[in-house]
């Protein structure tokens, strides 16, 4: 059996059975698709994940309370959900050199989804509660207005810096440095708005509203 032979005897069989061979190929087709797509799908959220890490900076370690659980009867799950959050003893275990040696910076930092509304506008980004070292940690800068201080972190200042999305979803075009928003039912006063380029959907905070 010649290659021209077994050649015209496919051709044959594929006119014979013209729609089997239609939903064979339109199988394949689809099959084929279907993974260049899940391919591409699972490489647009590496890489965004990975960029999202490069971007807090390769010496950046976050510490999270609890641990992994390692099943639904794992006594950590009853754990985590009685403990929200590391304690100031915590921080200040990690602030001692000797356990955390070659520690440059530290803060403290807690977030979640909220509520934040100025006169008729509203909007809802992550509100973030943090010190005043989140700006060098996280390389954050301010085009309009200044970063809270030491001083407004320890005197737990009513004072707010706002990502771009969230100044634009509730400011528009006018200026919102000096402008009173609300955070959860809370008065805050706006020092800050950071760069149009970062797209920050979040608000950040001396303390947690």
């Amino acid at each position: 059996m010649n290659l021209r032979f077994t050649f015209q005897t496919a051709v044959r069989g594929l006119k014979t059975h013209g729609s089997r061979s239609a939903l064979t190929i339109l199988g394949i087709v689809i099959g084929i698709t279907a993974i260049i797509l899940i391919m591409a799908i699972g490489n647009g959220a590496q890489n965004l994940i990975l960029s999202q890490i490069e971007g807090m900076g390769s010496k950046t370690i976050i510490v999270i309370p609890g641990r992994e659980p390692k099943g639904p009867t794992d006594p950590s799950v009853v754990q985590n959900l009685l403990s929200d959050s590391l304690k100031e003893n915590d921080l200040i275990s990690l602030q001692n050199p000797s356990n955390v040696p070659g520690l440059g910076k530290i803060m403290p930092i807690v977030f979640g989804p909220g509520v934040a509304t100025f006169e008729d506008q509203t909007y809802r980004p992550t509100i973030i509660g943090t010190s005043d070292q989140i700006s060098e940690i996280f390389d954050l800068q301010t085009d309009q207005g200044n970063f809270f201080t030491d001083d407004d972190v320890k005197g737990r200042s009513d004072v707010v810096v706002l990502g771009s999305k969230a100044k634009d979803e509730l400011f528009g075009d006018s200026p919102a440095v000096g402008e009173k928003i609300k955070l959860k039912e809370k008065t805050f006063r706006v020092i800050g708005v950071c760069p149009r380029r970062d797209k920050l959907p979040f608000s950040i905070s001396t303390k947690w509203p």
